[in-house]
């Protein structure tokens, strides 16, 4: 053979090499070549995510951070859950591949592979496209989430998923299982609402929607008194459990969902009732629950706050002078708290759960004993 034509040859095999290995990279996850133990996504840059899509068969969720801090798009740019999105990035990060393969179009359906906008496809086939982009627009990862797979004793959680990168036909087994990542937008909202310890209540008034004879007001003195009732049940006792879960309504108060008050005003309750709260610092929270709990099951109450500086004279006394301290703060910088939480609380009509939507007792006769 001349060496003419050998090495017309060495470089139509040089050329074939280079193509193989661009097609092995093509199938292969951001770093690492796919290899077993290596990072899904070793050189995704953790600081520069700045928005993140969700895309699943029927529901879609975006995230975006803005300057004082992470929203849900779908819930008017309401806060969301920042410590679930840095467990998310945090989780895709660690991401490590257990096994790699490549999966015919059956098998991708067995594993909920399939792409969550194919038309072909049935719900139970399609997976949940997660998208992370820079404040550019320019993409960070591409991960399309399948199933779960659980180890061999079926009692126990899930330790790993199935995922697809960008839309390429491998799958990787990797070790996070991406628990409760769904692309359910209520589900990253920032569920709390306000935490107000029960200690804090000063007084519960209470101002009903049958008239003045069935209003009623529990106050106290001081944080470790009992609260003492006024009003059309006042001479009957009260029962513990009822008047605690009041006081302590505000305690741990969670969200299920959210909605504008601008868009939702034909829902929204009525002034009447309304339980107002006024603490020993002088904030006060108003509570409109409403009736009750909607046929739809959904159970919704507003929110205002505001501050006074009369808090009832010898009531502000504390049971020990540090706590008294506490509770005289300036005036000033409670009123301006007061503002603020308003200013972010007012816009909203909130879903809660029905046991907390419960606690809130706008009838006297519920407080007392028969």
């Amino acid at each position: 053979m001349k060496l003419k034509t050998l090495a017309v040859l060495a470089v139509i095999l040089g050329i074939l090499t280079g193509i193989g290995l661009l097609m092995l990279r093509a199938k292969a996850p951001e770093a690492d070549g796919g290899r077993l133990g290596a990072p899904l996504l070793a050189r995704l840059p953790v600081n520069e995510v700045a928005a993140i899509t969700l895309q699943g068969p029927g529901e879609r969720v975006s995230l975006t951070r803005l300057e004082d801090g992470w929203v849900v798009k779908e819930r008017s740019d309401y806060p969301a859950d920042f410590s679930k999105i840095a467990n998310l990035v945090k989780e895709l990060k660690a991401a490590k591949i257990g096994r790699a393969f490549e999966a015919s179009r059956e098998t991708m359906k067995r594993l909920t592979l399939l792409e969550p906008d194919d038309p072909e496809a049935m719900p139970n086939q399609k997976g949940t496209r997660l998208r992370l982009v820079d404040d550019k627009g320019r993409p960070l990862a591409d991960v399309l989430l399948g199933n779960t797979r659980k180890p061999e004793d079926e009692r126990a959680r899930p330790d790993s998923r199935y995922v697809r990168l960008d839309e390429n036909e491998t799958v990787y087994l990797v070790d996070a299982h991406f628990a409760g990542f769904d692309a359910y937008a209520a589900a990253w909202l920032d569920n709390t609402v306000v935490s107000v310890p029960a200690n804090q209540v000063r007084k519960i008034a209470c101002l009903s929607d049958k008239g003045a004879n069935r209003d009623y007001a529990l106050a106290r003195g001081r944080e470790d008194e009992n609260f003492k009732l006024s009003g059309p049940a006042v001479g009957r006792p009260l029962t513990t459990a009822v008047v605690d879960k009041l006081a302590g309504a505000l305690a741990s108060l969670r969200l299920e969902d959210v909605a504008p008050m601008n868009l939702v005003s034909k829902s929204a309750p009525a002034e009447r009732p309304v339980l107002e709260y006024s603490l020993f610092d002088g904030m006060r929270y108003r509570i409109y629950p409403g009736p009750g709990c909607q046929a739809s099951g959904k159970c919704i109450l507003r929110i205002e706050v505001k501050y006074s500086e009369d808090v009832g004279g010898d009531e502000t006394s504390g049971p020990d002078d540090e706590k008294t301290s506490d509770r005289k703060k300036g005036a000033e910088t409670r009123a301006r708290e007061a503002k603020e939480l308003n200013a972010r609380l007012i816009p909203w009509l909130f879903t809660v759960p029905k046991w907390q939507h419960d606690a809130f007792v706008t009838d006297a006769d519920k407080l007392v004993g028969k």
